[in-house]
């Protein structure tokens, strides 16, 4: 298998490598958002990784390493940005590689935590993707359903406002890494 497609794949080492690709769906505007660990735009399509797609592929299938490449669509590095997430996430960073704007990252996986773990993530997603997502599930609940799910959302300052803005007075936001913030409903974060 190449990196040609800069996808990323979950590896288990023993001899033969046996290599599974995270499963990325459609995002279905009917599942609640919460139902998602991660979401990002492709060509103005909003798509997204299942949790128990996930679950399924790092701790059921005894994944030894995640590789991450990109710059890609699909490639959800804000997950691993924070250690506090990775960590939860049954990831710990094995090595990092950047060359000419690329980046791969691989990690190894602890099956136990990641399975343990899952549920304590919320979903992340960029600014432009939550803003997708609102356009897909329509409605005055889209709003109500997504902060609910006390996503956090990257993106540079611009986006995040304009989300932001958007959202409304119903909104709360505190910081959750460099370009990044979580959402909840008013009166709901912390301080």
């Amino acid at each position: 298998m190449t990196f040609r497609e800069r996808e990323q794949m979950a590896l288990r080492l023993s001899g033969d490598a046996d290599v599974a690709i995270l499963p990325i769906a459609r995002v279905d505007a009917s599942e609640a958002p919460e139902t998602y660990l991660w979401m990002g735009l492709r060509d103005r399509q909003l798509f997204g990784y299942r949790r128990s797609a996930w679950a399924a592929t790092l701790a059921d299938r005894r994944t030894d390493f995640l590789v991450l490449v990109g710059p890609h669509p699909f490639t959800p590095f804000a997950m691993t940005a924070t250690p506090e997430t990775a960590s939860q996430l049954g990831l710990a960073p094995g090595a990092i590689f950047e060359a000419d704007g690329d980046r791969a990252e691989i990690h190894r996986v602890d099956a136990a935590a990641a399975r343990s773990g899952m549920t304590d993530v919320p979903l992340h997603l960029s600014a432009d993707a939550a803003s997708a997502w609102l356009d897909l599930a329509g409605g005055g609940a889209a709003t109500d359903r997504l902060l609910a799910s006390r996503p956090v959302v990257d993106g540079d300052a611009e986006a995040i406002a304009s989300l932001l803005d958007r959202l409304g007075a119903g909104t709360c936001s505190t910081p959750a890494g460099p370009g990044s913030v979580a959402l909840g409903p008013a009166g709901t974060c912390l301080d």
